[in-house]
């Protein structure tokens, strides 16, 4: 009998129209969850990170809120989402086509996630509570960033959702998601990224869930020729989250660059699992994950990189970096390489490190109080992950986000 059944007790009350593509994913999906259990520390892939007492809170079905004082941004193109209901009233004008998921090719969904994810129990979850998402199709350069507000409001709500990018061929654009929430709650959000010939795309998210909420956020990319995808991840927010990032590189000259920053305190928990796939020559793909761990805290990066036989004359960079600002805080690093192509160049390193007293005394020393100290320095450190975004405009809430938080200083 799975552990999951008060779980999978939710989906009771999900309805699908009789021909809707999610139906059948939904069904595939619990066909799969009832003979999986919750993973443990003997999992490799989880090997640092509990799911068991998350899975006993009493999740429930959401209820749809109808009233939420969205504040728009200037400079920016605003998509309101309210418990992914998309509020077009308020949202602005936008270049972009927003269609509902349910035209969706099922096969697409399945065939683009990555295979090492295949058996992963966040999939799995989302593919079986598949019912809300949007398609969004870029077919045009947009100037102006993109910033997607979403705002979730049910106390201890289940939500799952699902939503593809569509990049098309010599189109580009900028998109900032800012994932926030009123209450603590479950979830599971995973975008599919297509980026065709000459398209770029650079996708920043900012989680910043209440404390106490269950996070599974998972990036699936795609790239083809000439294509470029930028990804930059800030986790900040929910008690427990779990990234999957998986991007697949399948044509020649195809790039990816996968940021993120872990920013933890209390007794946050936050896991990231990264898995970059070249399958094709001449591709590069760079990343830099780098985690601040206050109090009780805990980070761990998992970083993956995969080279098959034809992969010729490939660039792999990957790189973790971890500061610990408690003697209680915790930090577990495991970047690899797997490489079956002779004519590449592939490097990666990871490094940990607590906050010098010579360098806290060098500050109190000039009257800057030791707290003061530690915000100044963890600056500096964070930021090599916030310059990587290349929108100015983007990048500017991105550090108004962690003064807000009491990150840096």
């Amino acid at each position: 009998m799975s552990s999951l059944n008060h779980i999978i007790d939710l989906s009771k009350n999900i309805s699908y129209a009789e021909n809707s593509p999610l139906k059948t994913l939904a069904t595939e999906g619990l066909e799969k969850l009832t003979s999986m259990n919750i993973p443990t520390r003997r999992d490799e892939n989880w090997k640092y990170t509990n799911l068991k007492s998350e899975f006993e809170s009493q999740y429930k079905n959401i209820t749809k809120s109808d009233n939420f004082d969205f504040q728009k941004r200037e400079g920016f193109i605003n998509l309101f989402f309210l418990d992914n209901h998309f509020v077009s009233e308020m949202s602005d004008t936008c270049p972009i086509e927003i269609t509902s998921l349910d035209i969706v090719d099922p096969v697409f969904l399945t065939s683009n996630s990555q295979q090492i994810f295949k058996n992963d129990i966040v999939e799995t979850l989302n593919k079986s509570f598949i019912q809300d998402g949007h398609i969004f199709t870029i077919n045009s350069n947009i100037d102006s960033p993109i910033y997607i507000h979403r705002h979730f409001t049910n106390e201890n709500g289940f939500y799952t959702l699902t939503n593809l990018y569509n990049i098309e061929s010599n189109c580009q654009a900028t998109i900032l998601e800012n994932i926030t929430s009123e209450a603590p709650i479950y979830l599971n959000l995973a975008s599919h990224v297509i980026t065709l010939n000459n398209a770029n795309l650079e996708h920043v998210q900012i989680q910043d869930t209440k404390h106490g909420s269950l996070v599974f956020n998972s990036i699936y990319g795609t790239v083809k020729e000439h294509g470029n995808y930028e990804n930059v991840i800030l986790n900040t927010g929910a008690k427990k989250s779990r990234t999957n990032l998986a991007i697949s590189l399948i044509e020649p000259e195809a790039r990816a660059h996968a940021h993120g920053l872990y920013a933890l305190h209390a007794d946050q928990h936050h896991d990231t699992f990264s898995y970059i796939h070249h399958d094709a020559p001449h591709t590069n793909s760079f990343q830099l994950y780098k985690g601040i761990m206050a109090e009780n805290s805990r980070g761990i990066f998992t970083g993956k990189v995969r080279v098959e036989k034809d992969a010729q004359l490939i660039n792999a960079e990957q790189l973790n970096k971890n500061l610990i600002l408690s003697d209680k805080a915790q930090a577990n690093s495991r970047p690899q390489l797997e490489i079956y192509a002779d004519d590449v160049k592939c490097s990666h390193g990871s490094t940990t490190g607590q906050l010098s007293e010579s360098e806290l005394f060098y500050f109190e020393s000039r009257g800057i109080r030791k707290d003061k100290a530690r915000q100044m320095l963890a600056r500096a450190f964070a930021y090599d992950v916030i310059l990587k975004i290349k929108n100015l405009k983007v990048q500017d809430i991105c550090k108004d986000h962690l003064i807000n938080k009491h990150i840096v200083s």
